[in-house]
């Protein structure tokens, strides 16, 4: 008994059509997710130097120590380099896009090295203007970042290799905290050598 095939329906022909399509789509489907998915982020690794590293920390960012004078800053929106004795000033230009006043809230909060085994650093920094202040409508306003790295105490324990210390500069109500990694030399780290002329050495 022979059967009458059956007329498909707008239905079935539009189904059949998105299956074949899907079918031929998914090798471009797979090779475009392969080429998006982002790519696998490497882990922070403690890198010694005379028993220095960073295992076991307590900051959350990670310092490498290469060297007496090669030091690695990591995760910082800004890094400066100084020896002790400097003083240097960093300026942050806040812009108020906003056609009326914002408050906004400047803080510093305390530096401190990430690695256990860093030697001493005695750092002082400061923002001027520091706590509350008020950005006027459409403004530009300047606040400097000042870091001081004072000599007491240089010539007793002069610094032997670079430390880098950590430490965040918040401008509440305008932007997220500013990560600043202070990079301090040893003295004689990247110094101009100057070579005796005539005889007798």
């Amino acid at each position: 008994m022979s059967t009458t095939p059956t007329t498909p329906t707008p239905n079935d022909v539009l189904r059949r059509w998105f299956d074949d399509s899907m079918t031929m789509l998914d090798p471009w489907v797979s090779a475009w997710t392969s080429a998006a998915a982002p790519a696998a982020t490497p882990k922070s690794t403690a890198h010694g130097h005379d028993g220095c590293s960073c295992a076991g920390r307590e900051h959350e960012h990670a310092c490498q120590c290469h060297g007496a004078c090669n030091c690695t800053a990591r995760d910082a929106d800004l890094v400066i380099v100084a020896r002790v004795g400097e003083r240097r000033v960093i300026p942050l230009v806040l812009h108020n896009e906003w056609r009326r006043e914002r408050p906004v809230t400047i803080g510093v909060s305390a530096f401190r090295p990430c690695d256990p085994c860093a030697e001493d650093v005695e750092i002082a920094v400061t923002a001027a203007p520091h706590g509350e202040l008020v950005l006027a409508p459409c403004s530009r306003t300047v606040v400097d970042v000042i870091v001081t790295l004072p000599e007491k105490g240089r010539e007793k324990n002069p610094l032997t290799r670079c430390t880098t210390v950590y430490g965040d500069i918040s401008t509440d109500g305008c932007a997220r905290p500013i990560r600043l990694a202070v990079v301090v030399l040893p003295r004689d780290c990247d110094a101009h050598e100057v070579d005796c002329c005539g005889c007798g050495c």
